[in-house]
């Protein structure tokens, strides 16, 4: 079936040569042969990306130690035998699945270097084969996945391996080389497709030898069935498995087609660097390919037919941006790449080391990214790790995450518990956990808050997000998130300020409490509302209703005491109902309020220093419910922006232990007093046009209670004239310092 002891160590060194180079036929071909072999694992080895880099390699990790794909782990259809030699690998020693199946790629891709010499060096020449083998191994998108986890690369080199087979074994080759496509669709299940054809065009050359078909037939069915039947049985059966196929399967065709078709989005074109890069790599590689018919004979239009099957797949059954997909595509348009140059320059010895320079250029753009890749690790990762040491709490997530949740929950690195957006209960939200923790890759659902700290993760490398699948590459993890839940919209931005629009009927979750306090919503009620009532519903209980104007405003509510949410430490929902709604043209969400910012000024969250200019804007930020101010203007000596207010101004802001100041100017005749009232604490001081500061410490029942009202009294002033306005003084800054 194979051939004899002399027959299979002729196919070895036919399909794996050595020495490949042909300097000087002695020990120098040898030396320079292993060191290129060495080269190429030192640049898969000696940079390993930091843990998983995609979900894709988290799922594959996840399968690796535990094989259960009903419940997407790894991904449908399961990649068995690329989840086998993840597990082999481990039981060498490489006890992270991760890391096991990062090493065992980066050794396949070396195996993939070594193979396309012997697949390529009778045909195209010994120094082009080298050479472009060389070009292969270090092409963006081949070096970029060579070593991570995902199952391209170990599908190509056993897709490679079989062609070299077939190529240079003939006859002799056939079963072995049939085995290496079988293995290839057991390691890649999408491509099997393309896999089965290869085999079926191999099988032409031997359709006259029906022993060595049936042999062929019966090594690759066996191996079938070696690798699939554990795994079945570990999955829970054939119905199960079948079953999680279909699923993922559905699934996977409902999303084709979304993908672009301009030629810089194409994973072949993204995965080579630059559409200039490409277009000269795919030119080459024709003109190689047309190059080689002759001396391939009827296996060059065996060869197109697989070449364009392979293009079909994946511009069409896959998705055609992810450049990882191309791998295989790289690697077997290297070589004639490498043709097509000595064609076009005529000439080996300037052609070899034009490829060549071309493999080290390759290397230098790719360095980045792998670099990169080797230093850090993914920033949803990053996220992950920042709350894995917390030893109580909760994480929420979205479920797009899932794959690097269960990989970390796994393997023992999170122990906080957690859970995905999709799960939190919908009827009664009642989800517990002290500090809550909100992860999300996309801007979330998440309003500003002071019981908020939000942290961002991201990659800053471009050329990372240009050779992978550009997902997962920023996330935002926000500790004791204020959430817009249910009808709310997407996160929005209007210049600097970030918002989400709510509908009439919202909720709104605010962090589990410890006690009674007070929340403010700065909001904008829709202008096109005019004015609407308002009405805010805490955990069943009415704790606002109001008339509102539209606009921008603060509203302040109550937030009662609710023992048993603050004793199991659970979130607060918050339901806002506004009497009427927008739906403008165009757009099919229903509109009323946006919210910017929420404030819960309850234990056990501090309120932190600030500082607010008393305009719209300024006062929205800091939660502050201004009344008594005009807009502001450029006033004193020297000139400055301030706000005049009316003899009487308020402001109701949130306040804990520490001092307010309240700097005030008075650009009218003569100094005039200026009084400032928070609580029992009075400060008075006369002012002119240079202006003073008024300080204030909080008294201990507004410090407690989380919330005052700072109100600032002066005399009238009528400026005169066509300025009818009643004036008191000019505020330019009020503050808060807390208490260290």
């Amino acid at each position: 079936m194979l051939g004899n002891g002399h027959d299979r160590r002729r196919l070895w060194r036919a399909v794996f040569p050595f020495p490949f180079l042909r300097i000087t036929g002695g020990w120098v071909d040898a030396l320079g042969s292993a060191g290129i072999l060495l080269l190429v694992a030192a640049s898969r080895l000696l940079l390993l990306p930091r843990g998983p880099w995609e979900q894709d390699e988290a799922l594959l990790a996840c399968g690796v130690g535990d094989f259960d794909p009903a419940h997407h782990m790894p991904l449908p259809p399961g990649f068995p035998l690329w989840i086998l030699i993840g597990r082999l690998t481990r039981l060498l020693g490489v006890g992270d699945p991760v890391t096991a199946l990062q090493v065992a790629s980066a050794l396949l891709s070396v195996v993939a270097v070594w193979a396309l010499v012997g697949l390529w060096g009778a045909h195209a020449g010994p120094a082009e084969a080298v050479a472009g083998a060389l070009l292969a191994a270090f092409l963006p998108g081949v070096w970029f996945h060579a070593a991570r986890g995902f199952s391209e690369t170990a599908a190509a080199t056993f897709a490679v391996v079989g062609l070299a087979l077939w190529l240079r074994g003939g006859r002799q080759g056939f079963a072995a080389g049939s085995l290496a496509m079988t293995a290839a669709a057991l390691t890649r299940p999408p491509l099997a497709p393309l896999f089965v054809v290869a085999v079926l065009l191999a099988a032409w050359g031997v359709r006259r030898e029906p022993r060595r078909l049936a042999a062929a037939a019966a090594l690759c069915g066996g191996a079938v069935v070696a690798v699939l039947a554990p795994l079945v049985l570990e999955a829970g059966g054939t119905t199960a498995f079948l079953s999680a196929i279909r699923s993922h399967g559905g699934e996977h065709f409902a999303l084709l087609g979304l993908q672009p078709w301009r030629v810089a989005d194409i994973g072949f074109v993204r995965g080579l660097g630059t559409p200039a890069a490409a277009l000269l790599f795919f030119a080459a590689a024709a003109v190689g390919w047309w190059t080689l018919r002759r001396a391939l004979g009827w296996r060059f239009w065996a060869g197109s037919g697989f070449a364009v099957f392979l293009a079909y797949l994946l511009l069409f059954l896959h998705n055609r941006s992810y450049p990882r997909y191309w791998v295989l595509a790289w690697l077997l348009l290297a070589v004639p790449a490498a043709v097509g140059a000595r064609v076009v320059v005529r000439s080996v010895r300037v052609a070899v080391p034009l490829v060549v320079l071309g493999a080290a250029v390759a290397a230098w753009w790719t360095w980045p990214a792998v670099r990169y890749l080797h230093r850090h690790r993914l920033p949803v990762v990053e996220a992950l790790e920042a709350v894995a040491g917390e030893g109580a709490g909760v994480l929420v997530f979205e479920d797009q995450l899932f794959s690097f949740r269960n990989y970390y929950a796994k393997q023992r690195l999170l122990r906080v518990g957690s859970l995905r957006v999709s799960e939190i209960p919908p009827r009664r939200l009642n989800l517990g956990g002290s500090p809550l923790w909100f992860l999300t890759e996309s801007e979330g659902q998440d309003v500003p808050s002071n019981a908020s700290q939000a942290l961002v993760f991201a990659c800053p490398e471009p050329r990372v997000a240009r050779l992978s699948q550009d997902r997962f590459l920023r996330a935002r993890l926000v500790r004791n998130p204020v959430l817009a839940w249910r009808g709310a919209s997407v996160p929005e931005v209007d210049s600097t300020e970030r918002f989400i629009w709510c509908s009439g009927r919202s909720v709104v979750v605010l962090p589990p409490v410890g006690g009674a306090g007070q929340v403010a919503l700065a909001c904008e009620i829709h202008p096109l509302l005019g004015q609407v009532e308002v009405a805010a519903t805490m955990a069943g209980r009415q704790v606002f209703r109001e008339r509102r104007a539209a606009g921008r405003q603060v509203l302040v509510m109550p937030l009662p005491d609710l023992p048993e949410r603050n004793r199991l430490n659970q979130i607060v929902p918050l339901e806002l109902a506004v009497e009427r709604e927008v739906q403008l043209a165009g757009d099919l969400r229903r509109l009323a309020v946006r919210l910017y910012r929420v404030s819960v000024e309850a234990p056990p969250y501090p309120v932190g220093s600030y500082a607010f200019f008393p305009e719209t804007n300024s006062l929205l930020a800091a939660a502050v419910a201004g009344t008594g101010t005009y807009p502001p203007e450029a006033l004193g000596d020297p000139p400055r922006p301030a706000a005049w207010t009316g003899p009487v101004a308020t402001f109701s802001m949130p306040l804990g232990t520490g001092l307010v100041g309240v700097e005030v100017l008075a650009p009218r005749p003569g100094p005039v007093p200026v009084t400032a009232t928070l609580g029992a604490t009075t400060s008075t001081l006369r002012v002119g046009p240079e202006g003073g500061c008024l300080v204030l410490a909080v008294p201990p029942e507004l410090a407690h209670g989380r919330r005052g009202t700072l109100v600032v009294e002066s005399p009238t002033f009528v400026p005169g004239g066509d300025d009818r306005r009643e004036l008191g003084v000019a505020i330019s800054r009020i503050w808060f310092a807390a208490e260290p």
